[in-house]
């Protein structure tokens, strides 16, 4: 479980659903579809709970900020949360555990902060 506030560093990344067990690469590409056409920004933060979460995904985080439907979700979020949003994708696709560490530091080591 990966968790953090919207008012710290970090988003909510608690899974809604975890994928099943046995989920197959097309079980990931389905996922990834998800994120095309228009979404509410409460969808795009659902889906990028489940794909954190999600077994089989080790990479490809940054190309989800690429997408069209991604982008235009964001914008209509304050800067605030969409910052929130950004640097938790970029922490997952670019960061290492000691950044992660520190992030929790410096919103306090809540279990529910990442």
């Amino acid at each position: 479980r990966r968790t953090t506030s919207t008012n710290s560093t970090l988003l909510t990344m608690t899974a809604a659903s975890p994928p099943p067990a046995d989920a197959s690469s097309a079980g990931v590409a389905a996922l990834f579809s998800s994120f095309d056409g228009p979404l509410s920004p409460a969808l795009v933060q659902s889906l990028l709970r489940r794909l954190f979460a999600h077994p089989k995904i080790h990479s490809g985080f940054i190309d989800i900020l690429r997408r069209p439907s991604v982008s235009a979700s964001l914008a209509q979020l304050p800067q605030e949360k969409r910052d929130v949003v950004v640097r938790t994708v970029e922490l997952f696709a670019f960061g290492t555990v000691g950044e992660y560490e520190r992030c929790r530091q410096q919103t306090g080591g809540d279990d529910d902060v990442v």
